[in-house]
């Protein structure tokens, strides 16, 4: 920007700027298109458009703001509390889902289904557990978990959800952090018919596919 007064005087810088906005715009648009992660489809597409903006040497001031913008809005979201991501989603479902969910009773103190999807999208991990079994016939055993990890400051919010699936316990780590985990076959089938009616829309998704594969294989071998 500082050396705008001479770019405009030359032909050729003007040229690479428009070669370089219009590859990156291509370039950045492609790999958008088969991303997974919400976050990462909206930095791409964001990387799109900037770049599509210096193909014209007019608009890199416009381009300053942008960048001044999807720096704050990124720099707030890594700030934000774990309860505070769950309030915000929170006002984002229920300004779209107000109406379905306006019968429900006791609706300030129950969890909507989507918001614990969310949440999980942010804070949940599927584990696939395999441990060495020597007197078992394939030598190892496998085991699922969910977990939801926290800070012992939250421990409310992870009660809440605890409440809202009925199952699985909470437990106080050492190093000042708390985890709601889900382990027996039987308390798992309640996660799975959560997300089956609530999918995730992040990455965790691809996650959650592979844990159901496995869950419903171990269901299987113990018919």
């Amino acid at each position: 920007m500082r050396s705008s007064p001479l770019i405009e005087y030359s032909s050729i810088v003007l040229m690479i700027c428009l070669w370089l906005g219009a590859i990156t715009t291509v370039f950045s648009s492609l790999i958008g298109l088969y991303q997974q992660d919400i976050k990462k489809v909206i930095a791409y597409s964001t990387m799109s458009q900037l770049a599509q903006k210096y193909t014209t040497h007019s608009s890199i001031f416009n381009h300053q703001t942008i960048c001044e913008s999807s720096s704050l809005i990124f720099s707030i979201k890594k700030r934000l509390t774990t309860h505070s991501k769950l309030k915000m989603y929170s006002t984002l479902c229920e300004s779209t889902l107000n109406d379905k969910y306006s019968d429900l009773p006791n609706q300030n103190n129950t969890l909507n289904p989507y918001y614990v999807t969310g949440f999980t999208d942010a804070e949940g991990s599927f584990l696939i557990n395999i441990q060495p079994r020597s007197v078992l016939n394939l030598g190892y055993s496998i085991s699922l978990s969910f977990k939801l990890k926290l800070h012992s400051k939250d421990r409310e919010l992870l009660q809440r959800i605890l409440n809202f699936f009925n199952v699985g316990k909470i437990y106080t780590r050492k190093d000042g952090y708390i985890e709601y985990i889900v382990n027996p076959m039987k308390d798992m089938q309640v996660i799975i018919n959560h997300f089956n009616n609530y999918p995730l829309i992040s990455q965790k998704f691809s996650d959650y596919k592979i844990f159901k594969l496995v869950f419903e294989l171990i269901k299987q071998t113990k018919r």
